[in-house]
């Protein structure tokens, strides 16, 4: 074969990278090997199955649904390669219009019409190849006005006041329990409580916060009448008064049926209740059995607004604790609280002690309630299962499928680019996955509350190859409106990114759909591989800060904590969170932390202060047998919560003590990172912390947050996904794989392909990765690979033909399908255009020029600066399509000597066109604020011809 074919044979459908060009590929007998053993490994690489391929959220928005409407929508995501729907009930947008409302009938939640609109849905999804998964009740927390007062959910909330005495006060509960409206509306997402009581009323000298813990003078009567009289002594006193609510906050866009307070989670028996109230419904449309048809249940973001309490928590707590939680309450309440000692100190522990027993209540009376409601009607429990009310390690073993989140944010109105988040959750809620060996890992995908119509192909890959790096691998995209045509354009958003056969880039959206699940389907072939636990200070946490909510949790202490997992991954090592529970359940084999099927040879503390002494018994066996411990900062020195005593802090601290004194080498202190530093400067501390006390597996030089990597490993072999999840700059550095035994090959996740990438994987070779540009590897187990072949040489590129035009033209304008045609002398931004037909264009802009070329064969098309993706083809021969990072096509066939016709199809969001829809509700909803983003092709557009170089 010559090299010139080969050249050819290993070029991406997207690029040329110094990756693949310097492939020293195997022989051919090898190569096909390895071909059909990775098919037999992960078969859903080559044929993905519909079922693994992205969900999307299906709003139905208004329940006004249709079977003609459900059928033509599935078959429009069917088409777009989505492989699975969830049913998600939702309230009609606010912005709907008159044929919105008028389509379909009313299916009332629970009703006998939704029920078998949710069967017709599920079985239609089922011939097509895809899932249904349905959500638990509609919008977000759960509930419904069918609610008794004693299942509504319940808070206990603090209003402090300064009070001078001598004074006489009369305390009016419907005056203290009143809180400011704006616009007529109460605050946040809070509504007038179905009930209110008095709490408690406590006093306490404005002085006492200087000295030891006391709880204050309790005023409030027995009686609890919510108007009473009390008398002040003289002084500065704090005045503590307790409120406790029911049914405060009702469900966020609850669809008719399902609005209303929102459930008592911490209710065991009204959990179960409710979701008996569901399969009620379902069960009779579903001829008995929801899981030949349902895959999964729901439960999406918590959210409890502050709920607190539940009726016997007082009983509860005492039972747990050994102490009554009344004297502290007014006090752990209080998030304006200071730090003096040793009153603060108090107080932080009984935070502690509270919040610890609402997570494990959370956990025992919702969530394992739900799980084993599900699991008695057939299907799967996923959940997001984190948030103020959970542990999330904990309870993201609990549920089948765990489940995260990353979002897409607008900067600012400044910018047009859209900023992407894998979310702090992310990386708990992969851990607790890893730890409990639940290899499929879901997350909401682009989840959307500022920028749509914005939204491009490109954000998507960035944001799936941040959650792939965080350990999640299937996408539930945020979300296919139930818009039917009678809605108009551009119909119904409810929330998110405009899933939509409308947008103008849906025709390209299947390349996204292949590399997902290619990718995915790889990833949860094997076992995550991690050699550092990190400890998640959660009592410290909540302790400090109250019970803080993920997935943005209000602080961030230390700065680095929910940083410090992927600054460590961009090290080429893997890392996990783990909890002190986990901690106490593992075991320790050859030095390492051993918990279900992960090991870990570190274990970070990062300023962790309380520490229980069960976890650091585990500890110094662990170092005992080899393992390395990494405190960062000071040492802890007291146990949590105030079951703890002073002996217990001073053991700790005289044993930790001991083990640095003990094992020098293996129990270091290393100074926290600074916070000005950055994310690359974490990476380079976390490299420098972690080199004495383990080896990076994948070892390079890059030492930067924007390029990482996952490892995964199963019988056969490794696998290995890199990312350079910059948007604008490429990466150099230098790659190699230590444990190797032999070659490593190059698994292209748009074609399915498999590729020789090197021969000897163990030994370092300079990459180069382009803007947005992943690698997806494997390294067979073994050495028995031939590795006689000789290397290439890198592509010789020609000098850059600029192809500046005239150009031809013709646009397709989204929504109306109206077209124009036009001639352009140069590229330019068509948005900044004075014409309104280019600055308001949105749709398919399809442009036209004809070239002289004086030679023919392989080429290098750049297209230059492109918004949002492009189809591209030369003389009737299609080149490729471009969706993200480097804007070069490689042109396989189809160039030749002479004159050349080239067309550029350029696929542009609709962020423009709904600018100026000023009419629109829904449009200018979404788009009204944010200035003119660039579209079209904007260039410059050049060719260069490549000639193979290197061995013949």
């Amino acid at each position: 074969m010559s090299v010139r074919l080969i050249l050819l044979s290993i070029l991406t459908p997207l690029a040329v990278s110094a990756e693949t060009t310097n492939a020293s590929p195997p022989s051919q007998i090898a190569y096909e090997d390895v071909k059909a053993e990775l098919k037999a490994i992960v078969p859903g690489f080559s044929s993905p199955e519909p079922g693994s391929r992205p969900f999307v959220r299906w709003w139905w928005n208004g329940l006004r649904v249709s079977p003609d409407e459900i059928a033509r929508q599935l078959d429009v995501m069917h088409r777009a390669g989505i492989g699975g729907v969830e049913i998600n009930a939702i309230r009609m947008p606010d912005e709907a219009n008159a044929g919105a409302l008028a389509h379909g009938k009313l299916v009332p939640w629970l009703s006998p019409e939704w029920a078998e609109m949710v069967r017709f849905a599920a079985d239609e999804a089922h011939k097509r190849g895809m899932t249904a998964d349905l959500i638990v009740g509609s919008g977000w927390p759960f509930g419904g006005k069918f609610l008794e007062e004693s299942e509504q959910t319940q808070r206990v909330r603090l209003v402090k006041k300064l009070i001078r005495g001598p004074a006489r006060l009369t305390l009016d509960l419907d005056e203290i329990a009143a809180r400011p409206e704006k616009d007529g509306k109460p605050p946040g997402d809070e509504v007038p409580p179905t009930r209110t009581t008095w709490a408690f009323a406590r006093l306490l000298p404005s002085s006492a916060y200087g000295a030891a813990f006391q709880a204050g003078v309790e005023l409030l009567p027995s009686d609890k009448e919510s108007v009473f009289t009390c008398s002040i002594p003289e002084g500065e006193h704090l005045l503590y008064l307790g409120i406790r609510e029911w049914g405060f906050t009702h469900v966020k866009m609850g669809a008719p049926g399902a609005d209303g307070p929102v459930l008592n989670h911490w209710n065991a028996s009204a959990v179960r209740r409710y979701l008996e109230r569901m399969a009620a419904a379902l069960v009779p449309a579903f001829g008995g059995t929801l899981g030949t048809r349902l895959r999964a249940f729901f439960v999406d973001s918590i959210e409890l607004d502050h709920a607190n309490w539940t009726d016997d928590l007082p009983e509860v707590f005492l039972k747990r604790c050994g102490y009554d939680v009344e004297p502290y309450l007014p006090f752990l309440l209080d998030e304006d609280a200071g730090r003096p000692e040793p009153f603060f100190s108090t107080v932080r522990r009984a935070r502690q002690d509270f919040s610890r027993t609402l997570m494990e209540l959370f956990e025992e009376r919702f969530i394992r309630t739900f799980v084993a409601f599900c699991e008695e009607h057939g299907v799967k429990a996923r959940m997001q299962a984190y948030g103020r009310e959970t542990d999330p390690i904990r309870a993201g073993q609990v549920v089948h499928l765990p489940e995260g989140e990353t979002w897409l944010w607008h900067d600012s109105i400044k910018e047009t680019r859209i900023r992407v988040e894998s979310t702090s959750a992310n990386k708990l809620v992969s851990s607790a996955a890893h730890l409990h060996d639940q290899r499929l890992v879901s997350f909401e995908a682009m989840t959307n509350a500022v920028p749509a119509f914005r939204e491009t192909l490109s954000d998507f890959k960035r944001a799936t190859d941040l959650s792939f790096l965080d350990g999640l691998n299937h996408p539930i995209l945020h979300g296919f409106n139930y818009t039917p045509p009678e809605a108009g354009y551009p119909g119904l958003v409810r929330y998110g990114c405009y899933f939509n056969e409308r947008a103008p880039w849906w025709p390209l959206f299947p390349l996204f759909s292949d590399y997902v699940v290619r990718v995915g389907a790889v990833l949860r072939s094997g076992m995550a591989v991690a050699q550092v636990g990190i400890l998640l200070p959660l009592a410290d946490e909540v302790g400090h800060h109250g019970r803080l909510y993920q997935p943005f949790p209000e602080v961030r202490d230390p700065w680095y904590i929910y940083q410090l997992g992927s600054a460590v991954q961009s090290t080429g090592r893997g890392a996990d969170y783990l909890s002190e529970e986990v901690l106490q359940a593992s075991t320790v084999v050859n030095g390492e932390l051993v918990y279900g099927p992960q090991h870990y040879s570190v274990v970070v503390l990062p300023e962790v202060e309380s520490l229980e002494l069960r976890s650091l018994v585990f500890l110094e066996r662990f170092v005992a047998a080899g393992g390395s411990l990494l405190i960062l900062g000071e040492p802890p020195a007291f146990e949590p919560g105030l079951r703890g005593n002073r002996n217990l802090d001073r053991s700790l601290s005289e044993r930790i003590a001991r083990l640095l004194k003990e094992h020098p080498g293996q129990v270091r202190i290393a100074a926290a990172p600074e916070k000005e530093a950055g994310s690359d400067a974490l990476v380079a501390w976390s490299a420098n912390a972690l080199e004495p006390l383990v080896a990076a597996p994948v070892s390079w030089s890059f030492r930067t947050a924007a390029v990482s990597q996952v490892h995964y490993r199963n019988s056969k072999g490794s696998f290995i996904f890199i990312a350079n999840t910059d948007r604008g700059m490429a990466a150099r550095g230098s790659l190699a794989f230590p444990f190797a035994d032999g070659a490593a090959w190059k698994l292209d996740p748009h074609s399915g392909d498999i590729f020789p990438w090197a021969r000897r994987a163990r030994q370092a070779r300079e990459l180069t990765l382009a803007p947005q540009e992943s690698l997806l590897l494997f390294l067979p187990k073994g050495s028995d690979r031939p590795e006689s072949s000789p290397p290439l040489g890198e592509p010789a590129e020609g000098e850059p033909i600029s192809l500046s035009g005239p150009w031809t033209l013709d646009l397709k304008v989204a929504g109306s399908g109206e077209t124009h045609r036009m001639s352009l002398d140069a590229l330019v931004d068509l948005s900044q255009s004075d014409d309104p037909r280019l600055a308001g264009f949105a749709g398919v802009a399809t442009y036209t020029t004809t070239f002289e070329c004086a030679f023919e064969g392989p080429a290098l098309l750049e297209l230059g600066s492109v918004e949002s993706a492009a189809d591209v083809s030369l003389n009737d021969h299609h080149v490729g399509s471009w969706w993200y990072g480097n804007t070069s096509l490689p042109i396989k066939s189809g160039l030749r000597r002479g004159t050349n016709v080239l067309h550029i199809r350029v696929f542009s969001s609709l962020a423009n066109q709904m600018r100026l829809m000023k009419e629109d509700k829904t449009a200018q909803r979404w788009a009204f604020w944010f200035k003119p983003i660039p579209t079209g092709l904007l260039g410059p557009v050049t060719l260069r011809q490549l000639l193979p170089s290197g061995n013949p």
